[in-house]
């Protein structure tokens, strides 16, 4: 019985773990186009990197089950406005996938794979990420847990539908999937030897240093929009735009969004 729950727990652990492997379409290859490649070790892995213009540096980061070119209309908007745009593909994600290693990922990945751009394509003045990628975002630029001796902090974070922390990613993932709450949240705190109740976004704005633009739209299904307003009410300091009808990921495609983003990096505001 021992064993048969060990085998269950493995096996769910596994699958939260696997981001779905979407194959590369014409719009992700035209999306790339004029990108100067690149190439990053994070860990045992190999990450492909997209630069777009010259100037201040920007990291855009992707979130879970996504790839770079979905960050390509920020990042193209980013260098026609004199900024030195740098997106990646995260760990098992995108062209990152066919230089091999585990097909596994998780939000602990992903923010050494932000460590690890930012030290080797750096300096950046600013981090722009969506979903996992924005929660990954906060903790290491606040030296959350095991990112404490690596904390990378910047002068502006840029949080796009940003989930609330690991405990709301895994309901999402259960009440998708059928799944088991309770044996999913000790499978994680086991092999990552965490506690998921202390990786909520919220806690940890204030502690990033940075002045902080959340973007979240009011129909986001995976991340509900309570999060971004909880996180604005809880830190004075952060600009919350809400948007209406964008969901979850066409936020990254909308002209509001990019709107928003230059002023805020431009002029703050």
């Amino acid at each position: 019985m021992g064993c048969a729950a060990n085998n269950d727990m493995e096996e769910i652990l596994e699958s939260f773990c696997t981001p779905p492997a979407p194959e590369e379409t014409d719009y992700d290859r035209k999306a790339l186009e004029g990108a100067v490649l690149g190439a990053v070790r994070s860990e045992a892995r190999t990450l492909v990197t997209y630069t777009w213009g010259e100037g201040k540096g920007v990291l855009l980061a992707h979130g879970w089950g996504s790839r770079a070119s979905h960050m390509a209309l920020i990042a193209r908007g980013l260098a026609r406005r004199g900024f030195r745009a740098v997106a990646f593909d995260a760990p098992a994600h995108g062209r990152s996938r066919m230089h091999g290693g585990s097909p596994l990922s998780n939000g602990f990945e992903f923010g050494l794979a932000i460590r690890a751009v930012a030290d080797a394509a750096g300096p950046f003045t600013a981090v722009i990420a969506h979903s996992l990628s924005a929660a990954a975002a906060v903790w290491v630029t606040a030296g959350l847990g095991a990112n404490a001796p690596g904390r990378r902090p910047v002068e502006k974070l840029v949080l796009l539908s940003t989930p609330a922390g690991i405990n709301q990613l895994m309901q999402y993932y259960c009440a998708r999937t059928g799944r088991n709450w309770e044996e999913l949240k000790q499978a994680l705190e086991r092999e990552f030897s965490c506690r998921t109740d202390d990786y909520q976004v919220e806690d940890s704005l204030a502690a990033t240093g940075a002045r902080i633009l959340m973007i979240h739209d009011e129909e986001d299904a995976e991340a509900p929009v309570a999060t971004a307003l909880d996180a604005a009410r809880a830190v004075p300091t952060v600009k919350l735009v809400l948007t209406k009808g964008l969901g979850h990921g066409r936020v990254l495609a909308a002209r509001e969004t990019l709107r928003c983003i230059l002023s805020f990096l431009e002029n703050g505001e």
